[in-house]
């Protein structure tokens, strides 16, 4: 399976161990991982699977579901723990039982979700009364700042902190926010080259061609992704980190 700039690849040169952007996802799974011992965990936009494969040697059961068939079929063909489950389906239409996990893992998904309000309802229902949910997001100001091209084609919406804090609250308790990379900001060149993409080029023809550039374009140079710190911490401590991470509870 190839890189395709946006799904981490793990046995993909441009995704894989010990490259910048693999480092910073795998982060976020094993935060997770404090919070799933002896738990069912959904994986909701589980990719290609690397991370449920971590969250399954940590949980009861681990499963994994993906809008991608090919996604799923490389999840299965390169993670065979006993405890894990790949499926292909909508995450905003998710073929179990309410109530059917303890815990709900979904990063980086949000921003790609057409209806992202029905997707959270969808992962609050399948939690179980108390049941936990972790969700990332990037801050859309912070997170352009590290970008030469102004526009993630992938996304369909980006939120800043107070739209993500509105959106967890309005359908979980006890909710606690942290946040990951210290955004390192563009030189005054690049910002300049931005500012005149942004100007000489419409949106939709800049979306479609953004499609076609280099990874480090859309999600950041190289150097800044490499020197961004990738650890976890409360969100009070740097609000403008370049990722939103929430954990809350369903009310029971």
């Amino acid at each position: 399976m190839e890189f395709s700039g946006e799904r981490v690849v793990p046995t993909s040169k441009e995704s894989g161990p010990g490259t910048a952007l693999y480092e910073e996802h795998i982060k976020r799974y094993l935060f997770a991982k404090e919070f799933i011992a002896g738990k069912r965990v959904l994986d909701a936009a589980c990719g290609t699977g690397y991370g449920t494969d971590l969250l399954g040697q940590h949980a009861k059961e681990a499963v994994g579901v993906d809008l991608a068939p090919e996604a799923v079929t490389y999840a299965r063909e390169h993670y065979q723990n006993p405890a894990l489950q790949f499926l292909v389906g909508d995450v905003e239409h998710l073929n179990f039982p309410e109530g059917s996990f303890d815990v709900t893992v979904s990063y980086e998904t949000l921003e790609h979700v057409p209806h992202p309000e029905a997707f959270i309802q969808e992962l609050r229902r399948l939690l179980k009364p108390g049941g936990l949910i972790i969700i990332s997001t990037p801050n859309k100001p912070a997170f352009k700042e590290r970008k030469l091209f102004p526009y993630n084609p992938f996304h369909i919406k980006e939120y800043t902190w107070e739209e993500f804090h509105e959106v967890i609250n309005k359908h979980f308790t006890q909710s606690e926010f942290y946040g990951q990379n210290k955004p390192i900001v563009l030189s005054p060149l690049r910002r300049i080259l931005r500012a005149v993409l942004q100007r000489i080029v419409n949106i939709p023809l800049m979306l479609d061609l953004a499609k076609r550039l280099p990874s480090a374009l859309i999600h950041g140079t190289v150097s800044a992704i490499q020197n961004e710190d990738k650890n976890i911490y409360p969100i009070a401590e740097n609000p403008n980190a370049s990722v939103f991470i929430a954990v809350a509870r369903k009310p029971q």
